[in-house]
């Protein structure tokens, strides 16, 4: 059988373990990034190695910042930008895309698959690809330099889904031989509700505020999980449980998630996180205009608060962390998030709309 070939779009900490990874199981893959810079020495010696939980690493076919040959003939593309350029890459990338591909979004944060759904199909209805996307990243991983991953830990499982529920397991097919971690989630609403950076990042960094501001070395998820971030995040949680009953649907309490992601045991949110030796030497950012709150806010706790609005479920922790997100970042995070224009979706049918994924009847532009 022919080997599955890959895109990775992106070759920041995700995507260029993704693509060492890949090259060292013998997969031919290219390797894109917008900007010259990140690639460092990459187009000339395009060579990745890996340290840690995996090690190896191997050559690159294609480094390149034209994304046009990054996915030409390959069979699966993997986007491992931040969830905030996902919108930007569905723009370029939607002239250069194959029938029959497979795009998954790792990680979609919530509902990226929708936003990037949008984009692509505005420019070309008629185009046959699965969309998916990834409920967090396999890795935690550090690129201290192009070229070199340092990889913390690899999580046991990751579910996916596609937008189209009954083309998840041709995506698995075509990625499970490289993957075997990556399983299927019964629709989007899975993957995307289940969104844990929404809950662990800005909880534990605005509960942390002042050490990281004083500049303080700690390690953000054992260290950092004090008893007003584990309070924060189980509001959170809390909230988010009650979005998706509304929609007929149960995801993964955050104590579960982290039992069988990284097959832990404890007994309780701190003991897990304080004792997952994955999240060893990830120390918290030393400035506040950080992804953990320019990210995970826009592209997670906006669209999910917007979400709870519609269906009448009260959300006041989602809102106060994004009201204090906004606060110290000084930006505008809820109007430069993900709207419901900007995932396709209308606030008097959103119900419809979510549900009918749930049972595979998705709008016309999706099918």
């Amino acid at each position: 059988m022919t080997k599955t070939k890959y895109a990775v779009l992106g070759a920041g900490c995700g995507g260029q373990t993704f693509a060492g990874h890949l090259a060292s199981q013998g997969f031919d893959i290219n390797l894109y990034n917008r900007s010259r810079e990140r690639l460092g020495n990459l187009p000339n010696d395009p060579t990745i190695s890996l340290e840690g939980a995996i090690t190896g690493g191997g050559k690159i076919n294609l480094v390149t910042t034209n994304i046009g040959e990054a996915v030409k003939d390959t069979d699966v593309i993997l986007v491992a930008t931040t969830a905030l350029g996902h919108g930007d890459i569905a723009r370029s990338v939607a002239p250069y895309l194959q029938n029959g591909q497979v795009l998954i979004l790792n990680p979609s944060r919530t509902f990226g698959s929708l936003e990037v759904a949008n984009e692509i199909y505005t420019q070309r209805p008629n185009l046959d690809v699965t969309i998916c996307e990834a409920n967090t990243l396999l890795y935690a991983t550090r690129v201290p330099e192009p070229g070199k991953a340092r990889v913390f830990g690899v999580k046991e499982e990751v579910t996916i889904a596609a937008i189209r529920p009954d083309q998840t397991r041709y995506a698995l097919d075509k990625i499970n031989e490289a993957f075997p971690q990556m399983k299927a989630a019964e629709n989007i609403l899975e993957t995307s509700l289940g969104n844990i950076g929404a809950v662990f990042h800005p909880s534990i960094f605005l509960a942390n505020y002042d050490r990281i501001t004083r500049g303080d070395k700690f390690e953000f998820y054992r260290e950092g999980v004090t008893d007003e971030a584990a309070a924060l995040m189980k509001n959170v949680d809390s909230e988010r449980q009650a979005i998706a009953q509304e929609l007929g649907t149960s995801i993964p309490t955050l104590e579960e998630w982290l039992t069988s992601r990284y097959g832990l045991k404890g007994n309780n949110l701190q003991d897990l996180l304080h004792n997952n030796p994955v999240y060893a030497g990830i120390f918290a950012p030393t400035e506040v205009q950080h992804r953990y709150l320019l990210e995970d806010v826009p592209t997670g706790l906006v669209p999910l608060a917007l979400v709870g609005e519609a269906l009448g479920v009260q959300t006041p922790t989602m809102n106060y962390l994004i009201d204090k997100s906004e606060e110290a970042t000084g930006q505008p995070l809820r109007d430069n998030g993900r709207t419901l224009q900007k995932l396709g979706l209308t606030r008097s049918h959103l119900r419809g709309q979510l549900q009918g994924i749930m049972y595979q009847q998705p709008e016309a532009r999706y099918a």
